[in-house]
């Protein structure tokens, strides 16, 4: 007898012989007892019930559920015996169902119970909320929190909450199981730290109080990559739709890091926005003025000793916000259109307390009336100011802003060729330096040892604390200065050449360096990893090796903008430089919005003699000892 032929065969006949009667000896599940849930829910509301039976031999178990909607599901996953199953259904319409289980063998579905005791529920009529419109970043940045937000209209007026997916297959809790419910229209942010580059697809549902879901709304694309692209951008919320005028500063409200600017909407407003969401956390005022459409002119400045921010506008106040945008005092101190002195004030420069700015006055000289510059201290005594002392340069205009070296004395430069140190009570002039004979200059910054670095008419200058000079080089017009431990690095036009980045020795003068670059560029800022990052006069930010000048990356801020810009107008005398987070991210201070653009964690403001203008992230114009 041929045994291997036998065992084939036999063995074969038991399959087929299980797979037409089911696996021997296993049983049914038994009839699961009536599924337990609520006796009423809403329309479009995932409503949960429970079910439970048992297997005889202890198999895993799969559910059959009738809802009496016409809809019969299984489950995907099993379940072990005697263990509760909870499992939902959304019913769309309204009205009074019956809803039965049975239980299927996991390994066998032939083998079923039979249905269980049917369970009643009534829907009850309710609108879901409409699919929500949500706002998606440009871009998102590997390894750190990207921000969302959510908004949407419920037809019945109830409360809602949202839910998104941040890439398919990953989502985010509901927001209302973490703040509650908020009214229908409201907007409510979320955020996911994406872990890996890549292209991903976000979109949101909503619900309302009564669990009734939306659908979700359209997806929206969004790339998670490294460094150089706009991680948000803010205007104006208004129908202004307002760019920034004046540059940003940096300042802690409490924990949270804004960047801080003016604003050319209505009013002049002077706004606040957080640096990691975009989102405006405050908003200040200045004077009580009906319809206050007074510009600012000049920068603002952080002052750290008191916890204001100082800035001028052009109806001749000097203001004193505190970080929440809480006006403490204005000096000259009107309070009506009529008190006013429509002087303005610029830029000013903050050692400790003490505040320096220049303001353009009108004396009157027997029968003329004279507009003269007049440098003034005051200082921010907290609550008030002191009452300011000054010194009167004459009939120029001071150009920048001041500056302050190590030891308090100030630095001011002006549109007839010179350079004035002064001590810090303003008493007198310590020296002057005749640059270029009425021509404008531009700077001054201090670097290493105390030197100051100037440009006009074409050359720029170092000259040593004491005024004399160390030496003059020709580069070229309109230069932007900052300062490494090392090197001096200039931007400025150089005629027939296009502009130009310019490495130079500061022992020497001598030029290691120069690069083409695009156009016109604001003051560059160092950073702590070896880059740059300037500013050039179409908003593009471009981040360049300190070592050499090549370009990294360039990031074209506009192109972020849901529409067109309007090109607001910019400070005649400083352009608006960009600034760096605690992050390392950079603010950009555009002609259209206020931009903030992904930069390095390690990118951080370097600790330099001159790394940006002003100096630091407070715009103090402050120096420290190298």
């Amino acid at each position: 007898m041929n045994w291997k032929r036998l065992t084939v065969t036999v063995a074969f006949t038991v399959v087929v012989l299980i797979g037409i009667i089911g696996c021997p000896g296993a049983k049914p599940p038994e009839t699961p007892a009536a599924p337990q849930g609520p006796g009423t829910t809403y329309q479009r509301a995932p409503t949960p019930f429970e079910v439970t039976t048992t297997q005889p031999q202890e198999k895993s178990i799969r559910y059959v559920m009738d809802w009496g909607d016409g809809n019969i599901d299984t489950t995907i996953g099993s379940y072990e015996s005697g263990n509760t199953a909870t499992i939902h259904h959304t019913w769309v319409n309204d009205g009074d169902y019956s809803v039965k289980a049975l239980a299927i063998l996991d390994e066998d579905e032939t083998k079923a119970s039979v249905w269980s005791e049917p369970t009643s529920i009534k829907v009850l009529p309710n609108a879901s909320p409409d699919p929500p419109t949500i706002q998606v970043p440009l871009a998102g940045v590997k390894d750190a929190w990207t921000y969302f937000s959510a908004t949407t209209t419920d037809q019945d007026g109830d409360s809602v909450g949202f839910k998104f997916e941040f890439k398919k297959g990953t989502t985010g809790d509901w927001t209302d199981e973490a703040i509650g419910f908020v009214p229908s229209g409201s907007t409510v942010p979320d955020s996911n730290k994406y872990t890996k580059i890549e292209a991903v697809y976000v979109k949101c549902k909503a619900r309302d109080i009564h669990k009734s879901e939306s659908d979700w709304c359209d997806s929206v694309s969004l790339l998670i990559g490294k460094e150089g692209a706009v991680m948000w951008w803010w205007w104006t919320q208004n129908e202004d739709e307002a760019a920034p005028m004046t540059g940003p500063v940096i300042a802690l409200d409490g924990t949270r890091e804004l960047a801080y600017a003016g604003f050319e909407d209505e009013g002049y407003k002077f706004y606040g926005i957080e640096v990691t969401t975009g989102n405006r956390k405050r908003t200040g005022s200045t004077v009580s003025v009906p319809e206050d459409e007074f510009e600012f002119t000049g920068h603002p400045a952080y002052c750290e000793q008191t916890g204001h921010i100082i800035f001028g506008k052009e109806d001749g106040e000097l203001y004193a916000f505190t970080t929440s945008l809480s006006r403490v005092w204005h000096w000259p101190g009107a309070n009506s259109e009529l008190e006013m002195t429509m002087t303005p004030w610029g830029t000013p420069a903050i050692n400790g307390n003490k505040i320096y700015v220049s303001r353009e006055d009108t004396i009157i000289r027997g029968h003329d009336t004279l507009d003269v510059t007049k440098l003034y201290l005051i200082e921010d005594n907290g609550d008030t100011p002191s009452t300011p002392i000054y010194y009167s340069l004459g009939e120029v205009e001071l150009l920048g802003a001041p500056v302050i070296d190590n030891d308090g004395n100030v630095l001011v430069v002006t549109d007839s060729g010179y350079l004035y140190k002064m001590p810090p009570d303003l008493s007198t002039v310590t020296w002057r330096v005749l640059l270029s004979g009425g021509n404008e200059v531009f700077g001054p910054v201090i670097g290493g040892g105390g030197t100051i670095y100037c440009g006009s008419n074409g050359k720029l200058f170092a000259i040593n604390p004491d005024g004399t000079e160390k030496w003059q080089i020709t580069l070229g017009v309109e230069p932007q200065i900052v300062v490494s431990p090392s090197v001096v690095f200039v931007t400025a036009i150089v005629l027939g050449q296009g502009t130009k980045l310019f490495s130079i020795d500061p022992a020497t003068g001598n030029q290691n360096w120069s690069v083409d670059i695009t156009s016109t560029c604001t003051t560059p800022v160092l950073t702590a990893n070896g880059l740059m990052y300037c500013q050039d006069d179409n908003d593009i930010l471009f981040c360049r090796h300190q070592s050499d000048g090549a370009e990294v990356w360039h990031c074209d801020c506009p192109q972020s903008l849901s529409h067109g810009g309007k090109g607001y107008r910019k400070l005649d005398i400083i352009q608006k430089s960009p600034s760096i987070t605690s992050t390392g991210n950079i603010i950009v201070a555009g002609d259209d919005a206020l931009y903030c653009v992904a930069g390095y964690k390690e990118g951080l403001l370097m600790d330099a003699p001159w790394p940006k203008w002003q100096k630091d992230t407070y715009n103090t114009g402050k120096a420290v000892a190298w």
